[in-house]
């Protein structure tokens, strides 16, 4: 109704890079909560009112409470530390990266990137955290044989040391806007979406592999 301000969660690369300087009238979280769950939560408890969340874990489309629109695009690499024996290597395979461990979040944290790594043998290692902390994700990978993972958003904030291997993840990534399904078509989601498109199409000026998708349907 306009009477208070509105409230934005995000991801640790898209609350950065994306939703700062914060929207007009909208407050902006913390941004590293890990996984999805509580995220979705607090949409559906009408604590935050939009989640800037990553593919490809978004809602499913018959979910009765939420609905997500899909902004962007991107690649998932693998990424390691300037040392790594798989550095230089003329062609990889999944088969060549399950022989070093990998980075995996506690169980249910990305339940559809969980699922695909599992099915070709990785997303091993696994890191304790429900808050986003560097030194417990990408420096795992700089000061170990860990293989982590990355898209051109997630390396911008990363700290610049790691080393995108010539393999892709078998999904794409990319931001999605999750809300209540009510306020689907609310003014001020538009006004929102919009900015946030703005701000990466500066980002895909620069980086190729970044595909925006202006002009979504809600689902």
């Amino acid at each position: 109704m306009g009477a208070r301000p509105l409230r934005l969660e995000a991801t640790y690369w898209s609350g950065p890079l994306l939703c700062t300087p914060t929207p007009d009238r909208w407050i902006l979280g913390l941004a590293n909560i890990v996984g999805v769950v509580r995220n979705f939560q607090l949409v559906r408890d009408r604590i935050v009112d939009v989640c800037i969340a990553a593919l490809p874990d978004r809602p499913a489309a018959e979910d009765d409470e939420l609905a997500s629109l899909v902004l962007s695009s991107m690649p998932v690499a693998f990424v390691v530390n300037p040392g790594h024996p798989l550095i230089g290597k003329a062609s990889l395979s999944f088969a060549d990266i399950a022989r070093y461990p990998t980075l995996a979040l506690p169980a249910g944290s990305y339940p559809k990137v969980e699922a695909s790594l599992q099915s070709i043998g990785l997303w091993n290692d696994e890191v304790r955290m429900t808050r986003y902390r560097r030194d417990a994700w990408e420096g795992k990978s700089e000061a170990e044989l860990t293989i982590g993972y990355g898209t051109a958003l997630s390396l911008e904030i990363s700290g610049g040391s790691l080393v995108k291997l010539p393999l892709d993840l078998p999904f794409a990534s990319g931001e999605v806007v999750v809300v209540r399904r009510e306020f689907a078509a609310h003014p001020e989601l538009q006004v929102l979406c919009d900015l946030i498109l703005s701000r990466l199409q500066v980002f895909a000026a620069r980086f190729a592999d970044i595909r925006l998708l202006p002009g979504g349907c809600w689902s």
